[in-house]
């Protein structure tokens, strides 16, 4: 399905240049980032191993087609071209004016199994106990706005600069369910930084957008980036939703269930069934499974213990299409996107 009533395609379709560039600049990003990557994980691990030559073609061969699919997308109108812009100087500045040592900081983290180094003034009586750890090895966790400058542009670093495109992977089955909706409300859930809150206020103008996150240090950062009247901040744990039972048009969540340990994951589902409306969509991206991607399961198998992922191993085995039926979801069949997978569910008729 085109939203070809959407927008203007005459002013959104990609040019064969802006194409072109699109797929060789994230070739060279991914490409690139592989480089100090290759460098750091002995580090992590301990071991050192090369990729198969197998494993790198048909890497590349999924990158391919993941931009593809984003450059198609444009196309096709899900979401305008401008959704397309990476925004290489801010993560270059993120990256050259943070401290040179906290890098070392990190791999001794890792080294000591120290996940519960965090600072002092977090109030940890405020927070679920799987929420209190240094997720990724991070400093501060997710308690400091040092914390929160670093935080788009590692997440771009570890996932070789298409952390965005495989977000965006979340958007067709939204603009599929609201084209014909005047103000639709869209929740992003755990937003983090607010960093995808523009692209999806891009793609669906005329929405109001709200991103939630239970970081105060994340949710205080994005505010001081992001002015738009109709994207609207709210600090608060999203397993208790400040809105009216069938009130909200879509729902998207990037990343967040892999964090999570299952009865909370299946908390969650119920509670954004709760929030949306009849027929309305809540459209999921997180980490490839088992079973997804056979040149990814290896590398999956060891993101946990290499990046302080505690609940990512029963993420990886769990039956997301099956959670979405429990929860009164019609589930899509799930697409992978290279590390990612995305799926959809639809809020069933009580």
């Amino acid at each position: 399905m085109k939203i070809a009533a959407q927008r203007n395609l005459s002013d959104n379709a990609l040019s064969a240049f802006d194409e072109a560039w699109h797929h060789h600049f994230h070739r060279l990003i991914f490409e690139g980032s592989r480089l100090p990557l290759r460098a750091i994980l002995p580090l992590l691990s301990g071991k050192r191993s090369k990729p198969s030559p197998e494993f790198l073609y048909k890497l590349r061969e999924e990158l391919s087609e993941l931009i593809a699919r984003d450059i198609q997308n444009v196309n096709d109108g899900y979401y305008p071209k401008s959704t397309l812009r990476f925004p290489l100087k801010s993560y270059l500045y993120s990256t050259l004016t943070s401290n040179p040592l906290d890098g070392l900081r990190v791999l001794k983290r890792a080294k000591n199994n120290n996940w519960k180094e965090l600072p002092t003034h977090a109030n940890k009586h405020a927070y679920p106990d799987y929420y209190l750890r240094t997720f990724h090895w991070q400093t501060d966790g997710w308690f400091s706005e040092r914390s929160a400058k670093r935080y788009d542009a590692s997440v771009q670093f570890l996932f070789g600069g298409v952390a965005d495109i495989m977000r965006r992977m979340a958007l067709p089955p939204v603009a599929k369910s609201i084209h014909n909706k005047h103000k639709p409300i869209i929740v992003e859930l755990a937003c983090g930084t607010g960093s995808f809150l523009p692209q999806i206020h891009s793609a669906f103008p005329n929405a109001i957008v709200f991103g939630i996150d239970l970081s105060p240090d994340y949710i205080n950062y994005a505010r001081k980036k992001i002015t738009h009247p109709n994207i609207r901040l709210i600090q608060r744990n999203v397993e208790s939703l400040p809105f009216d039972d069938n009130s909200v048009d879509a729902i998207i969540c990037n990343n967040l269930f892999h964090e999570l340990p299952p009865v909370i994951r299946r908390h969650i589902f119920h509670e954004v069934h709760r929030v949306l409306k009849v027929d309305a969509v809540f459209s999921l991206t997180d980490s490839v499974q088992q079973g997804d991607s056979q040149i990814m399961a290896e590398s999956i198998s060891n993101f946990s213990s290499l990046f302080h992922e505690p609940f990512h191993k029963n993420h990886i085995q769990d039956d997301l299409k099956s959670i979405f039926v429990e929860c009164g979801f019609e589930p899509s069949n799930a697409q992978t996107n290279v590390f990612s997978k995305s799926i959809f569910g639809v809020k069933h008729e009580q």
